[in-house]
């Protein structure tokens, strides 16, 4: 209903929303290491928020048929999101066994570079249904900027599955019984 009153630009509103949430996260993870503010529950926490970001950027790719302009099956779509989430489902699991340890487990540059990926790519996606309606049906540009959004995704995704797996492995001490103490990994923002 909303977006039927806000016609043809509740989508820009949501992408820059999106992106002004990206951004705030950024800079909120930050002043967090500059003042040396960083918690193992401010880190699940804005690890948390991230997920609910990403993932609601993903529902709306999905839901609204953003890839619909590259003819792609449903399936692969479906494919993209559940990989993401299940590896967002992962690392979250082993920041709240660490967190509950008083561990601190920090994104290493795969992490940080996943959710750049991430961010850029949903907001290429979610910008090109409304460049295709203002501009013409058929549009050249709309299609390579729609087919720019689903490889930056494909990229986002092998990256999410490849750094999931190492977030594991360097991360599988945490589920040990011997562990104690306050151990940090990986450097720069707290975006697993």
């Amino acid at each position: 209903m909303l977006a039927g009153a806000l016609g043809d630009y509740w989508i820009y509103i949501a992408a820059g929303i999106f992106a002004l949430a990206a951004a705030t996260d950024f800079v909120d993870g930050r002043i967090a290491r500059k003042r040396n503010l960083v918690t193992s529950t401010g880190n699940l926490l804005d690890t948390i928020a991230d997920k609910i970001l990403v993932a609601a950027a993903l529902f709306v790719v999905l839901g609204y048929n953003l890839l619909d302009r590259l003819d792609m099956p449903v399936f692969v779509g479906v494919a993209i999101v559940t990989l993401m989430i299940a590896r967002e489902f992962i690392v979250s699991l082993i920041k709240a066994v660490g967190a509950g340890k008083n561990i601190v487990i920090l994104a290493d540059k795969m992490g940080k570079l996943k959710m750049a990926l991430q961010i850029a790519a949903l907001l290429v996606l979610l910008v090109a249904k409304p460049i295709e309606e203002t501009l013409q049906t058929g549009c050249i540009v709309v299609l390579y900027f729609t087919l720019t959004g689903f490889i930056l995704l494909c990229a986002a995704t092998i990256l999410s599955v490849v750094s999931g797996i190492n977030y594991i492995v360097k991360n599988r001490g945490v589920f040990s019984e011997k562990v104690t103490g306050n151990r940090e990994q990986g450097t720069g923002n707290r975006c697993g």
